[in-house]
């Protein structure tokens, strides 16, 4: 009796690498795009965002974010003028 082996070769994967690499990379940077600038409205450094990229430190940094106050928090009102005759 003869023993069947597969051999998996993983040459086959190679055309899929250039279309999933290049829409990896696009969509990690339109992420930290729009991550840096939500950081930026809230008064924060936009270079917090490179945080989101690791698995446990982006919980961490939700989690920081979420519980802290914010600089903006820290703005005098802004003081409506009085409206009458």
């Amino acid at each position: 009796m003869q023993e069947s082996t597969t051999s998996w070769d993983i040459r086959f994967l190679y055309p899929m690498v250039g279309p999933n690499l290049a829409f990896l990379t696009i969509s990690l940077l339109l992420f930290m795009l729009a991550a840096g600038k939500i950081l930026r409205r809230t008064g924060h450094n936009p270079f917090w965002c490179v945080l989101a990229l690791f698995p446990f430190l982006n919980l961490v940094a939700l989690w920081f974010f979420a519980l802290k106050s914010w600089p903006l928090d820290k703005k005098p009102p802004v003081q409506q003028p009085p409206s009458g005759p």
